[in-house]
């Protein structure tokens, strides 16, 4: 179903397959890989409770201890590459029309691990953006997609007519990779690319190369380009604000559309060039209900002027963005919890790390990694006690036990892939709780330091 390049640029033999396959993953699929990678953390379990007793028993140098930290070391393997597996298999393509193409992929670290957050788009042979082919952001798991319809790929022919170059940049505006071979894209493609970066240095590791975009800035507007132009700045203190996200959107009654982004420059400036079909209303053409947002490299919303919606916008809008004050939006209320970095949640019924704005699980993890490597450097040997939990939604009691086990044994196996040596991690089920009123859904796995 999908072509994929054959350069350094692309991911493994397997990760391609999986993607190439996805359309086609089950639900029945999914649960069988999920059942497999859970008995794995539990036979994880096991075997890291007998490397404690033998290593109690014998020593640190006793061969039945080298070889149950050998068979730990193979089982950690299996439960990271089982991960990557059901991180492809979770994922959900776009839907287009036969006359469209699409590209997609995955952008990976060195551990075909998906790096989310990172903003790929497509540039022409000096470098420059094109906004009429959109950007996209990447998922928790690394996945990318770029629909072009039709009218985009006339446009892209008579633009580029040796192709495009996929590019890759942060949030923030910074440019960190570009494919060194170009791509024709034409009706009816499905095309696969994939991006390995090292997540430490965001630098390139199977070939393409960092890339600064050149002074001159983006291509000149065309007859068939839209624009919504402006600044962001401080309401209080008037300074521009650097390197924020704004989104152009068109305010729909069922579902918003996303026209283009863009970050803004050091003096708080933002151009985005988007795509647009004028409907016609009355023998006139329309223009979108147009809106802006303005969020930062966190993901949080700072800005939106949607209660000042721009109805049957112009070819040209500008806006001047003010930030503070009224502007901002209200923090969300955080139960009375402890550290941020001690508590994970969950999904209900899930072993999957909530997402939400008030938890959101990829940060939390972050921070638990953090303050865990910062407290080791001067308590190298302490014990780091993972206690996993469950809420009267995951089932009954057995049940609810056995998912707090292995919520906890999820985050057991983050903390190991992060180098966190699994000698000093114990994991102990705890089953229903209700610790945090403030929280009506008690999922979570508790990481405790001992004080």
């Amino acid at each position: 179903m999908f072509s994929t390049a054959n350069d350094n640029n692309d991911l493994t033999a397997l990760n391609a397959e999986l993607l190439k396959a996805l359309a086609a993953g089950s639900t029945a699929q999914i649960d069988s890989l999920k059942q497999t990678r859970d008995t794995q953390l539990a036979v994880g379990s096991l075997l890291q409770n007998e490397a404690q007793r033998l290593q109690k028993k014998y020593g640190s140098g006793h061969v039945r201890v080298q070889q149950a930290k050998s068979r730990l070391q193979r089982n950690t393997k299996t439960i990271k590459d089982l991960e990557v597996e059901l991180e492809i298999v979770d994922i959900r393509q776009p839907e287009v029309d036969e006359k469209s193409a699409l590209l997609q992929g995955r952008v990976v670290d060195e551990n075909n691990r998906g790096m989310a957050r990172l903003v790929v788009y497509l540039s022409n042979g000096q470098g420059q953006l094109l906004p009429f082919l959109g950007t996209a952001e990447t998922t928790r798991v690394g996945y990318y997609a770029l629909p072009l319809s039709p009218q985009v790929l006339q446009k892209l022919a008579k633009a580029e007519p040796e192709g495009v170059f996929l590019s890759i940049r942060t949030l923030q505006g910074k440019s960190i990779y570009q494919r060194p071979a170009a791509t024709q894209l034409k009706s009816g493609d499905r095309i696969t690319l994939e991006v390995r970066l090292n997540r430490q240095t965001l630098t390139p590791i199977d070939g393409g190369q960092p890339t600064t975009p050149p002074t001159g800035g983006e291509p000149p507007m065309t007859d068939d380009d839209w624009m919504v132009s402006g600044q962001v700045r401080n309401a209080v203190t008037g300074e521009a604000i650097a390197g924020v996200r704004v989104n152009a959107i068109d305010n729909n009654r069922r579902f918003d559309d996303k026209l283009g982004e863009a970050i803004t420059t050091e003096n708080g400036t933002f151009s985005i060039l988007y795509a647009f079909e004028a409907t016609q209303a009355d023998g006139a053409p329309r223009g979108p209900d147009l809106y802006v947002t303005v969020v930062n490299e966190k993901g949080t919303q700072l800005y939106s002027s949607q209660p000042e919606l721009r109805q049957n916008a112009s070819r040209e809008e500008k806006f001047e963005v003010n930030i503070g004050g009224s502007n901002e939006p209200d923090t969300p209320t955080r139960p009375n919890m402890p550290l941020e970095g001690s508590v994970i949640w969950f999904e209900t019924g899930s072993t999957t790390p909530r997402q939400d704005r008030q938890f959101a699980g990829e940060r939390l993890l972050e921070l638990a990694i953090q303050r865990i490597q910062t407290f080791l450097k001067t308590n190298r040997d302490s014990q780091i006690a993972l206690r996993g939990y469950a809420s009267v939604e995951d089932g009954e009691r057995a049940e609810a036990l056995s998912l707090s086990n292995k919520r906890a044994e999820v985050i057991r196996a983050q903390l190991l892939e992060s180098g966190i040596s699994a000698n000093l991690l114990t994991v102990t089920a705890h089953g229903i709780s209700t610790t945090y009123p403030d929280v009506s859904l008690n999922q979570r796995v508790e990481i405790v330091l001992p004080e």
